[in-house]
């Protein structure tokens, strides 16, 4: 292998690492842009007080503009993160054995250490691995998924885990 072709790779492995890192935010940013897309909009009794007098109805900052703009973004936002979600569940269920799928969801997206993984894997495939064994296995889950161009959404999803982090610490 070249050593463009490794450092492509790397990179390929750090994004997909990274979504997968941010996938249960991911989750609640979608929920979050969900609950703005569907909010009703309600002007407050104070806020024409609120307004300087006397000037021309576009010069005039208005709450109706920033609610439409802010429902439609939220709206592209939730369909956004439903299908890079949609994406991950759908390519780690096709693509993975038992043990990868529970590896992928308990250690990486869950942050499980070993111990716990093991705890799952020896529950659900009766088997208990070596801390060695489960890193090989996510390195092989990954390149799977990454095979699968599950990086391609490493921006969008780190923006919409950026747009909500500040609602989602709030949480």
């Amino acid at each position: 292998m070249t050593e463009v072709a490794k450092l492509i790779q790397k990179k390929a492995k750090e994004r997909v690492e990274e979504i997968l890192e941010k996938y249960e935010k991911l989750q609640r940013a979608r929920a979050f842009a969900l609950e703005i897309a569907t909010t009703e909009y309600s002007q407050s009794s104070s806020e024409n007080y609120d307004q300087p007098g006397g000037g021309k109805t576009n010069e005039i900052h208005s709450s109706v503009e920033d609610y439409a703009v802010d429902h439609i973004d939220a709206k592209q936002d939730y369909l956004d993160a439903a299908a890079i979600l949609s994406e991950i569940d759908t390519k780690i269920n096709e693509e993975l054995d038992q043990q990868h799928k529970i590896i992928i969801r308990n250690y990486v997206i869950r942050g499980f250490d070993a111990h716990e993984v093991n705890d799952r894997l020896n529950k659900l495939c009766d088997v208990v691995l070596h801390r060695s064994t489960i890193s090989r296995k996510k390195n092989e889950a990954i390149n799977k998924l990454i095979a699968k161009e599950i990086q391609k959404h490493y921006q969008t999803a780190c923006r919409l885990v950026e747009r909500y982090t500040n609602d989602l610490n709030a949480t």
